[in-house]
């Protein structure tokens, strides 16, 4: 397991007591995810599908890359990684 920081957006903030950037140990970007969410499925609801898949209008990168043009979910992290969650902002 390595030690990536979760980055999360100010809409998810509420679900992981309000930090905007938590440190975790994983092994993919999928674990880091579930690290962040600690077993409460809040913010993981806000991410993914019921069946676990990335919702749509939710980017995960991991470094610059969106995690869809890699491994998706199951993208291997180094230490040090950084995991970003960007939400959609929709507005007219």
């Amino acid at each position: 397991m390595k030690q990536v920081t979760v980055r999360l957006p100010t809409a998810l903030q509420s679900f992981a007591d309000g930090e905007d950037q938590i440190r975790v140990q994983a092994g993919t970007v999928g674990d880091a995810l579930a690290a962040v969410d600690g077993g409460r499925g809040t913010l993981l609801a806000r991410v993914l599908t019921p069946d676990g898949a990335q919702r749509p209008l939710v980017k995960v990168f991991l470094g610059d890359a969106d995690i869809r043009t890699l491994d998706g979910l199951d993208s291997r992290v180094r230490e040090g990684d950084v995991v970003s969650i960007i939400a959609a902002v929709a507005g007219g």
